[in-house]
């Protein structure tokens, strides 16, 4: 039987089956698919035009034997009536329809995996290399070539899935991590050959390779090599996943069989010669209530089904004996008993325990149960009845350290009514921060036409609810909304958009290929040594990654900036690419324009649509503005873009700001750069609305929207004076004393007491 342990069959067999499985893949009404549901146990049955599947005796289906899905393909390949995509369509069909209740939808799987996998890769990552990077894109930077030792990381996180039912959110995490190592640029074949050329995307239920050159889906040929080494590339990683990142919990041992038939099928459709599909994956029968504590096992009465983890997962544990935990634990309820723990559970309980009686109390449990089971900072979510969160004894936390994160209804029936009544919940395992978003998605939601994601930030807001626990209490559940609409009201009554105020705000430039105009200090020697001319367009260079609070961290990287139809820029009668311009650049800039010949090719194709037409090949992609040309030259500040909890600095170099950070010229610049790094201002960034993975961009127009007291002369004076002595090297040892008289003076400004002062130290405490 397939028990806990059992491997699913190794695929060897596999080796002699036809290499053309391209096309249709019909299976029904076939000797072989008539056979395998045999051997499960199962019959077809035609019902108005739909194929359902019910047991051939009794009134549960058998667990297949190990081996008798390999073993009926085995004895139809010598006749060559089956192929890879018939064996993956049929347990597909077979598995869809054995567990019905288990299907979401795709837009809710999609959301919930990504969300918790970006989360997961962005607090391991930033753990262990020692960074604060709040975005994938940030972390690409960070990785940098070093694609090996990420590969290392990305292999150390671990996810959980409960009550994993048919395997739908296994295969979904698995697709998702793929997706994101794509983005992250660390995806590699089995030799480590970075796959730059191409990108995995995912819809949560299906995983899609795009090639970046072709600008198309890529197309998987038998006898194309480069097919074969991409599909050996998936296996690879989608192996490696199952057997370490990828754990499960069911209290059904069938659904476990149904789950790793899934997991099976997913390796199959990328079979190849180069690798056979065989499956380690550690999916047991068993509750959530398996505590990682032993001791805890033998003290309580646990369930029948209640196993130590240890002897499941020894993977789980450190070398001293310690439980490390799960980045992430994810699961699907649509009733009661999908609870990976029943009724009758609760009355083996301590007297600490929460009532099982109501299913929202249920779900209580469950959630107290998971926190046991994450490590700090590690992720729950899970898909459910949105009945279940309305419920008042649900509003109340079973832990302090839990900081509820997500709550989305789905109060929509256009177009999938699977989603209608239910909802998403998640939270995280850290101290309260009452930050809680909540959306409620109405008929107005097509996933067909827009993603979750990009839905959730237009509509989003925080929540808020009649009643809530004392800030700080373990019964604080939802964030304090009267303490929050306080702290606005007071900020909308005395202060004005920034966007109202003398200053310009820019994002930073694209040049679309940075290996032509990125130049160390060598090269910059070089071309001053030719002719001194060119320092007029060789500006020194500041990064996104480059911020850091109220001083940058300098850098021996330089731009050249060349902007379009330079240097004709404040010529008004060019309106496109022009040959004059570039005729004279060629004149003036010999240098320059040797070095950026070299990259010819490369610049012309950054975009065909406008390269030659709306702007010479030789100046820089995304920017046009001759008022940003000379703003470059001003004071200015300057912010990472991708930043939850955005620095801001001041540059008096007249840098050149990459596209990975934005930049403000204009008046009262140092009185806006203290009120900025400061706890009050840092507590206005993180109540701006928030992305799929909590974090707000802040581009200009965000940042626009602001509201900042206008500075009286005597005030702008104070805070400048600390601001002067904060960005002095001299005062470095002191800046600690120092941000603390800013943020008293900033309080000031903005009249807040001493509990929403309290309340704002404790919002960013965490950040």
């Amino acid at each position: 039987m397939f028990t806990d342990k059992n491997r699913l069959p190794d695929g060897s067999f596999l080796q002699r089956l036809p290499t053309d499985f391209y096309g249709d893949v019909p299976f029904e009404g076939t000797f072989w698919y008539a056979a395998l549901l045999e051997r499960l146990g199962l019959k077809n049955v035609r019902k108005d035009g739909d194929w359902l599947l019910t047991p051939r005796e009794g009134t549960h289906w058998m667990s297949p034997a190990e081996g008798d899905v390999a073993e009926i393909f085995r004895e139809r390949m010598d006749r060559g009536e089956v192929t890879v995509p018939q064996l993956v369509s049929a347990l597909t069909f077979v598995a869809d329809k054995l567990d019905p209740e288990a299907k979401i939808p795709p837009c809710a799987v999609s959301w919930m995996c990504r969300d918790m996998v970006t989360r997961a890769v962005l607090q391991r990552f930033n753990e262990i290399i020692g960074c604060r990077c709040t975005s994938l894109a940030e972390l690409s930077c960070r990785i940098g070539d070093n694609i090996a030792e990420a590969n290392d990381v990305f292999r150390t996180i671990r996810f959980c899935c409960a009550a994993t039912g048919s395997g739908y959110f296994p295969v979904a995490l698995l697709n998702e991590m793929i997706a994101v190592k794509s983005q992250l640029g660390i995806w590699a074949d089995r030799e480590g050959n970075p796959l730059f050329q191409y990108k995995a995307v995912t819809d949560g239920r299906e995983l899609a390779i795009l090639d970046r050159k072709r600008f198309d889906a890529f197309r998987f040929r038998p006898s194309d090599p480069e097919s074969r080494r991409i599909r050996a590339a998936l296996l690879h990683e989608k192996r490696t996943f199952v057997a370490s990142c990828l754990f499960g919990v069911e209290a059904d041992p069938t659904a476990v069989s149904v789950c790793r038939l899934r997991l099976w099928t997913e390796l199959l459709k990328h079979f190849c010669r180069e690798a056979n599909p065989s499956l380690d994956a550690s999916i047991v029968a068993c509750n959530i209530r398996c505590r990682p504590e032993v001791e805890a096992i033998e003290h309580r009465s646990a369930s029948a089904q209640a196993v130590a983890w240890s002897r499941e997962f020894p993977e789980l544990w450190t070398g001293t004996g310690d439980f490390a935990g799960f980045d992430g634990l994810i699961g699907h309820f649509s009733h009661t008993r999908d609870l990976p723990f029943g009724q009758a559970a609760c009355r083996d309980m301590q007297p600490n325990d929460t009532s099982c009686e109501r299913a929202a109390e249920a779900f209580r449990l469950f959630c107290e149960w998971g926190n046991r089971l994450l490590r700090r900072e590690g992720s729950l979510s899970c898909f459910m009845p949105a009945g279940w969160m309305k419920s008042v004894s649900y509003g109340q936390l079973p832990t302090a350290e839990t900081n509820p994160l997500w709550m989305i209804e789905f109060d929509t029936t256009s177009p999938d009514e699977a989603l209608f009544g239910k909802g998403i919940v998640t939270v995280r395992k850290e101290r309260n921060q009452y930050r809680m978003m909540h959306c409620q998605v109405r008929d107005d939601f097509d996933p067909r036409k827009t993603a979750l994601e990009d839905y959730l930030q237009q509509h989003a807001t925080p929540f808020s609810a009649k009643g809530r626990g004392k800030a700080g209490s373990p019964a604080a559940f939802i964030t304090p909304f009267d303490m929050g609409k306080s702290i606005r009201t007071k900020i909308e009554q005395i202060g004005t958009p920034l966007g109202s105020w003398d200053i310009r705000m820019y994002p930073g430039i694209c040049s679309g290929y940075d290996e032509a105009f990125v130049i160390d200090g060598n090269l910059r020697e070089e071309f001053i040594r030719l002719d001194y001319k060119n320092t007029d367009i060789i500006k020194p260079l500041l990064r996104g990654e480059d911020v850091r609070r109220f001083t940058p961290e300098k850098t021996d990287l330089w731009l050249i900036c060349i902007p379009w139809h330079f240097p004709l820029l404040y010529d008004a009668t060019i309106k496109e690419a022009s040959e004059r311009a570039e005729q004279r650049f060629r004149q003036q800039y010999p240098a320059i324009w040797e070095h950026l010949g070299n990259f010819r090719e490369q610049l012309v194709n950054r975009d065909v649509n406008e390269v030659g037409v709306t702007f010479e090949w030789y100046a820089l992609q995304r920017y046009s503005a001759t008022g940003e040309w000379d703003d470059f030259l001003t004071q200015k500040i300057v912010w990472q873009r991708e930043s939850a909890a955005a620095d801001f600095c001041i540059d008096y170099r007249g840098c050149a700001i990459l596209d990975t950070a934005c930049f403000a010229t204009g008046q009262h610049l140092k009185y806006l750069l203290g009120v900025l790094n400061s706890k009050p201002g840092r507590y206005l960034l993180l109540d701006l609305p928030h992305s799929t993975a909590g974090i707000p961009p802040v581009g200009p127009r965000i940042l626009e929207a602001l509201k900042v007291p206008v500075p009286n002369i005597r005030t702008e004076s104070e805070v400048i004076s600390w601001v002067n002595r904060r960005t002095s090297d001299a005062h470095q040892d002191e800046s600690e004393t120092i941000d603390r008289k800013i943020d008293e003076l900033v309080y000031e400004i903005f009249r807040l007491d001493e509990e929403e002062k309290e309340f704002i130290e404790l919002t960013v405490s965490n950040y």
